[in-house]
C-alpha cells in the first residue's frame, strides 16, 4: 500500500486591504501574539509555583475561558488562536530536545503573522486580480494573484 502524504502548499499574494481590513489583520496578529505570550507566562508561572510541566492540551482548554476574560479574542478565528498554542508547544519541544533556546515572548515590533488552516476562500476575478475571503471579515480583500 502506498504511503499517503498530506500536501502542503503556500502561495504569495499582494494584498490591498482597506483601512478597516488592515485593522482586522493587525488585531488578528496582535491577538495571536497575546495568546502566545499569555500561555508562555502561565506555563512559566505554573512550573515555578507548582512544578507543573507543559501540556499543550491543558493549555488549549484555557482558550474559551480566555475569550470570556478578553472579549477582543472573539473577533479572531479560533483556529488562529489554537495555532498560537501549538506554536508554543513546538517551541517547548524544540527546547527540550536541545534544538533551541527557551521560548521567548513575542514582540510587537517584529511584526507577526497568523495561521488560517481552513475557512478562507480565494475567488479569481480575472488573470491578475482575485478576492480573498477570511473568516470573521465581512468584505473580501483585493489581491494580486501569483502562483495559482
Amino acid at each position: 500500500m502506498r504511503n499517503k502524504r498530506r500536501a502542503n502548499y503556500s502561495y504569495k499574494f499582494k494584498l490591498y486591504p482597506t483601512k478597516e481590513q488592515k485593522q482586522f489583520l493587525k488585531r488578528a496578529v496582535g491577538s495571536v501574539r497575546f495568546v502566545y505570550n499569555y500561555m508562555l507566562a502561565r506555563a512559566k508561572e505554573n512550573y515555578h509555583l507548582a512544578g507543573q510541566k507543559w501540556n499543550v492540551y491543558e493549555y488549549k482548554k484555557l482558550l474559551p475561558l480566555l475569550k470570556e476574560e478578553y472579549p477582543f479574542l472573539k473577533e479572531v478565528p479560533s483556529q488562529s488562536l489554537q495555532e498560537a498554542v501549538f506554536n508554543l508547544d513546538r517551541a517547548f519541544k524544540n527546547f527540550f530536545a536541545g534544538r533551541s533556546d527557551f521560548p521567548a515572548f513575542k514582540k510587537k515590533k517584529h511584526g507577526g503573522s497568523f495561521y488560517l488552516p481552513q475557512g478562507f476562500k480565494i475567488e479569481r476575478i480575472n488573470q491578475k486580480w482575485g478576492l480573498l475571503y477570511l473568516p470573521k471579515l465581512k468584505e473580501p480583500i483585493k489581491e494580486i494573484l501569483k502562483g495559482i
